[in-house]
């Protein structure tokens, strides 16, 4: 029996603060026990626009809202899920935004995630787990120094 395949959209993004010297720092989450940071991301809902579910979906895993300046990249992956009670091969496409910070503290992230946490941005892209998370990072880095 063939395995069905399920198409999945999500947004989210990178989460950027000027800190109290003239450095920046991004917000990260914890998932897996608090094993393994990544970006803020999650599914887009029904009839909601991109940039919007990509606001929401920081505001609710970081506990920070952020006021979305521009879409930095769109990243595409394959997994293994459920679509039901189904094993279901899952297409995922995520678009990730640039976000300035707007207000908000990381105390108040949602339970789908472990923590959240303001990391230097040096420090941020050794921190994430994923390799295509490091790539919109580090465009994410290039654009906030075109910014300032």
């Amino acid at each position: 029996m063939a395995i069905p395949t399920r198409l999945e959209f999500s947004a989210g993004g990178v989460l950027f603060r000027r800190g109290p010297k003239p450095q920046v720092e991004v917000c990260l989450i914890a998932t897996q026990g608090g094993r393994r940071w990544q970006l803020p991301k999650g599914l887009i809902e029904k009839g909601e626009p991109v940039e919007a579910a990509a606001a929401r979906e920081v505001a609710e895993e970081t506990g920070c809202r952020g006021r979305p300046l521009e879409r930095l990249d769109k990243i595409d992956f394959w997994y293994m899920g459920r679509d039901g009670e189904t094993r279901a091969r899952i297409h995922k496409t995520v678009y990730f935004y640039l976000l300035e910070y707007v207000e908000g503290s990381t105390a108040d992230h949602d339970r789908e995630v472990d923590a959240a946490e303001w990391v230097p941005i040096e420090e941020a892209e050794a921190r994430l787990a994923f390799e295509n998370e490091r790539d919109v990072l580090r465009k994410a880095r290039a654009r906030i120094a075109e910014l300032s």
